[in-house]
């Protein structure tokens, strides 16, 4: 993919977790506070949790977190929940 192309986008829930957003390889990974890689998901295609070109996202008072899946004309909803709560 040409760097012109390839684009990182950013939110951060009520806890603290970051989420990055990557257009390249078309996933959205968790990070702690610390910068600490907590989980990944997603992959390219048209499949629930897959994406193509996730081109944004947002993250709710509720800590609901919605990606823009740019290429496939929708918004997908994920929300994070730790091991144990």
């Amino acid at each position: 993919m040409p760097a012109a192309l390839h684009w990182t986008v950013i939110a951060v829930d009520g806890e603290g977790h970051v989420y990055v957003v990557d257009a390249a390889f078309e996933t959205v990974q968790i990070l702690d506070a610390k910068g600490r890689l907590l989980l990944f998901f997603g992959q390219s295609g048209e499949a629930p949790g897959s994406f193509a070109m996730p081109g944004g996202i947002f993250i709710d008072a509720r800590d609901r977190v919605f990606v823009a899946d740019t290429y496939n004309g929708r918004v997908q909803i994920f929300q994070y929940q730790q091991r144990g709560a």
